[in-house]
């Protein structure tokens, strides 16, 4: 499948990973649906991406992090993007699991792209209705599509679900997974790692405050759920419990908290579908996990036992319901009779185009890329100048890390930017390569460049 030598001239679509765990599978089979003949898609670490930008005239972006952080911010990236001819696909990963009401998403919305620094070329893709409105309501120059969250492709018979079950590296089975998302309160850094960066002067009071009371609902619900947990892991003592902590939170302080349970296994090793796909039952508190639980035919317990308009609700209604322990033992105790909870309608419907639907919204996203390519030419691939650039960049990163070898509070902002990208492992990427040519009936070919790139072409 390597095939190390400088390709014949190709249209180029970049697709920008940040967190490794959430986006590899499915930027691997998007990447597959985009590259027809002629065409080279190039997925790795975004920064590393943005850097390869100028080595092209003309191209698509598809992703979000052209862009460093919320806006307002700087737009340098961009507007290399823009001068060398590429389209701007705006597109964000997270899929529409938002705090609070309606009023609340507009925010988030405003926050995530500034629609009006767009060209016409570019496009802005959508999880669903609501958004779509949003943006289209503010009159851009570009055009804004509903496409759905690809992440969300997990039907029994969709190709991502597919890929997710042909290379899962889970080798547990028969088990509860609970999956917890209480970063705001223990985060990788420290318990105050993710709340400075959001209290400082220049935001307004207005965000400031609804910071403050994230932050302290979620002391609330961690000290519920962490109370719900270890009753349970009590009272059912031969029943096999994974815990899998968010990205950024600390994994330390579950592994010490639980020291003393030996039915309960704490990791953060592979992704949330992958864990997913083989457990009998998911507990969650306003993570997107019960979404792709419910995607995926599983039970699910939604545990909320703090009633806050400050919160994640919007998937509160998956699954079965809980306010206290004693409703979540209940459950428990005849889960294996219930059926998987499916309603007419969810809170989460309008945010998100394909949720409880079979339909592709990888297959939206590809149709969007080759729509935007066509009027972009073929470019001539200097492999070589593109594994110089990122033996550099990796180069750089390892001399900046060094620090973490002398300064503790460097080595915690290392090694979580490490969580979130730990590197492509050859051999995992050629066999998922492998198995996404199987799906697809393709023969899509890899160039593995490093452990920040590689290339799918066909």
């Amino acid at each position: 499948m390597k095939h190390s030598k400088d390709f014949s001239a190709k249209k180029i679509t970049f697709l920008p990973v940040e967190t490794e765990v959430r986006e590899l599978d499915y930027k691997i089979m998007l990447a597959g649906a985009i590259a027809e003949e002629g065409t080279a898609c190039f997925v790795g670490q975004h920064n590393l991406l943005n850097n390869l930008v100028s080595n092209f005239n003309g191209g698509v972006y598809l992703g979000k992090n052209i862009f460093p952080q919320w806006f307002p911010c700087h737009t340098k990236y961009y507007d290399t993007l823009k001068s060398q001819d590429f389209s701007l696909l705006y597109y964000h990963e997270e899929g529409g699991i938002w705090i609070g009401a309606e009023e609340h998403w507009r925010g988030m919305c405003a926050k995530q792209i500034d629609a009006s620094i767009l060209h016409s070329d570019d496009q802005i893709l959508c999880w669903g209705e609501f958004q779509k409105s949003f943006y289209e309501s503010l009159l851009p120059s570009s055009d804004v599509h509903n496409v759905g969250v690809a992440r969300f492709d997990l039907a029994e018979n969709m190709n991502l679900r597919k890929l997710i079950k042909a290379t899962s590296r889970v080798s547990e089975d028969d088990y509860i997974l609970i999956n917890t998302n209480f970063a705001a309160v223990n985060h990788y850094l420290d318990y105050l790692g993710w709340f400075k960066p959001l209290n400082i002067d220049s935001r307004s009071l207005k965000d400031r405050t609804e910071t403050m009371l994230w932050y302290s609902t979620t002391f609330q619900v961690m000290g519920y759920f962490l109370e719900m947990l270890t009753r349970l892991v009590d009272d059912f003592p031969t029943q096999k419990f994974i815990l899998r902590p968010h990205p950024t939170e600390s994994i330390e302080f579950y592994e010490e908290f639980f020291k003393s349970s030996n039915n309960i296994i704490i990791t953060k090793e592979f992704s949330a579908p992958e864990w997913i796909d083989k457990c009998t039952l998911l507990i969650q508190n306003g993570c997107t996990t019960a979404i792709e639980a419910h995607m995926m035919n599983k039970k699910v317990i939604s545990f909320y036992p703090v009633k806050a308009e400050k919160y994640v609700n919007i998937v509160s209604d998956i699954g079965y319901h809980a306010t206290t322990y004693e409703e979540v033992r209940t459950i428990m105790q005849s889960i294996s009779t219930l059926p998987v909870d499916i309603k007419d309608s969810y809170k989460l419907s309008p945010l998100v185009k394909n949720f409880n639907t079979p339909e592709s919204s990888i297959d939206r996203l590809a149709e969007r890329a080759h729509a935007s390519l066509r009027s972009k030419p073929a470019n001539k691939i200097n492999l070589s100048q593109i594994k110089r650039q990122a033996f550099f960049y990796r180069a750089i990163l390892s001399f900046k890390e060094l620090p973490k070898y002398f300064l503790p509070k460097k080595k915690k902002n290392i090694d979580m930017f490490q969580s979130h990208f730990p590197g492509f492992q050859q051999s995992e990427i050629e066999q998922k390569v492998k198995t996404m040519n199987k799906i697809l009936d393709k023969n899509c070919k890899l160039e593995h460049i490093s452990k920040d790139l590689f290339v799918i072409y066909s």
